[in-house]
């Protein structure tokens, strides 16, 4: 994964339990990854994720996901998370600001590493809003509204490569 996507090496640990209730199958998941070669670029990701099992699938809440490094504490809003534990995964997020986004990213990367150096000079600003991802066997899908100096656009990506003006309409605000 770190030479696909580039993030650095480091050491990821995964702690949960499962267990059945009069409220069903739950489980709970903590996520905690060390990076960094150095004191001044050691950073720690991490996250929770709980949830249960409904019907052939499972939906839970990916809270808690936070970024600390020497330059300090980012933390992103909570995802609501469903997924068949198969072929599909689907992530939904009330609001996402994009230059807290942009900070984790940069952060996790480096301003050292091609991807950071892009996110740091893109310098987007903005939020998200009725955020949906999908990842499943036909590829991806992204929908979203977002807002930018107070005005909107829907935008919907499925399945090839984000164009902002062929997929976004924009919206009188």
């Amino acid at each position: 994964v770190a030479e696909i996507f580039g993030v650095p090496v480091g050491k990821l640990n995964v702690t949960g339990g499962w267990k059945k209730s009069t409220k069903g199958e739950l489980f709970s998941v903590k996520a905690l990854f060390e990076g960094g070669q150095d004191d001044d670029s050691r950073f720690v990701a991490s996250a929770n994720l709980t949830g249960g099992l409904q019907g052939d699938g499972y939906r839970g809440l990916i809270n808690n996901i936070r970024l600390d490094s020497v330059a300090g504490r980012v933390e992103l809003s909570p995802f609501n998370l469903v997924t068949d534990a198969r072929d599909r995964l689907e992530l939904f997020s009330p609001t996402i600001d994009l230059r807290t986004l942009s900070t984790f990213a940069t952060r996790l990367f480096s301003r050292d590493h091609p991807v950071g150096l892009w996110i740091k000079q893109l310098d987007a600003s903005g939020r998200l809003q009725k955020a949906v991802f999908r990842i499943d066997r036909k590829g991806t899908a992204f929908a979203a509204q977002v807002w930018v100096n107070r005005r909107a656009w829907k935008c919907n990506q499925t399945r090839s490569r984000f164009e902002f003006g062929d997929n976004c309409i924009a919206q009188g605000v």
